[in-house]
């Protein structure tokens, strides 16, 4: 497993390719590099989230590695946190436990409707797939191998050959080049809840219900403005959820023309940030009114009515922080190398 600042720009482009095309290789590398991450910082009180993940979405080979590292679960944590010395002691008898594991794990992966002719090597791959670290070796009709790489075709599907058993995977629209910090993926989901609160508080205002404050003007646009005014907030909310999905890093494939292409980092970070920035400034005001600082007169509603109106619309301002954080995350995630 290579790290990811040790790969060219071309070959970083063309993984993100593979990745794109086929959702089987892309959580396999993102699994890939977390065991990684966890070998190389001996992360011992981790590998239990590690094969939960692994059992749970990952394909077939990798699941099955998984469940072979969890029935011996006891070595494995307590071969990451050995020291680097007793590491190096121990790591003949590894390699002969690791090629044991990986013939069983081949064996295993074979069902019925399989070919012991496809292979899975556990190897570090040079050939435009790197940090994937499974490449999978597939007969020709006319005799020899294709790679993984070979099958897939630029922002396309795998290909399919003659007499060659495929399997149809799930296209996972949420893969991203990289993955999405959990903190995120849960602020993005909060995003559309905060904002559900004050659209639904001002939808009586359309019908002539003033909410404890000023009843509208009678006019045939009250109904139009305020319930499209609720649906557009949720409708942005939902926005929100680019920053942790792959159509906010990919133009999805149905956008005539620029379907397939990569989205600019900048092209997202800069809107998003304008508007966290914008939200924000907005939560400055609501607690100057709802705190009365600085001699503001505080929320033009009835005794009680106030106290509601300050709670939806405080809620609503949280969209500014959320914002400014997610677009962090994402600037960080598609940006750092």
């Amino acid at each position: 497993m290579r790290p990811r600042e040790a790969l060219t720009e071309s070959r970083e482009e063309r993984l993100l390719e593979v990745r794109l095309a086929c959702p089987d290789i892309a959580r396999a590398c993102e699994l890939a590099r977390s065991f990684s991450d966890l070998v190389r910082h001996q992360r011992g009180h981790l590998p239990l989230e590690w094969i939960r993940q692994a059992e749970q979405d990952a394909p077939k080979p990798m699941s099955g590695f998984a469940g072979f590292l969890r029935r011996d679960l006891d070595a494995v944590t307590a071969g990451l946190t050995l020291t680097q010395a007793s590491s190096k002691a121990t790591s003949t008898g590894s390699k002969h436990s690791r090629e044991q594991c990986m013939a069983a794990r081949r064996s295993r992966s074979f069902g019925p409707g399989s070919s012991p002719n496809h292979e899975l090597h556990g190897r570090d791959v040079g050939d435009g797939t790197d940090g994937v670290g499974l490449l999978l070796r597939i007969p020709r009709p006319s005799g020899g191998v294709e790679s993984s790489a070979e099958l897939i075709q630029a922002r396309g599907l795998p290909r399919h050959s003659e007499g060659m058993t495929t399997h149809t995977a799930h296209i996972n629209t949420t893969a991203t080049e990289r993955p999405v910090p959990r903190w995120a993926a849960q602020a993005a989901h909060a995003m559309p809840l905060v904002a559900l609160p004050v659209c639904l508080w001002r939808l009586p205002i359309a019908f002539g219900y003033g909410m404890g404050g000023e009843v509208l003007p009678p006019s045939p646009w009250n109904i139009p403005y305020v319930v499209g005014l609720s649906v557009t907030s949720e409708a942005f909310a939902l926005l929100s959820f680019g920053l942790v999905r792959q159509w906010g890093e990919v133009v999805p494939t149905w956008v005539p023309k620029l379907g397939g292409r990569r989205i600019p980092p900048f092209a997202v970070t800069i809107p998003a940030t304008i508007c966290g920035l914008f939200f924000t400034a907005l939560m400055v005001h609501w607690a100057f009114g709802a705190f009365r600082l600085g001699g503001a007169d505080g929320f033009p509603y009835a005794e009680g009515w106030d106290v509601l109106a300050m709670t939806v619309s405080g809620l609503f301002t949280l969209w500014g922080p959320l914002l400014l954080a997610l677009t962090f995350a994402y600037h960080r995630r598609r940006c750092s190398r």
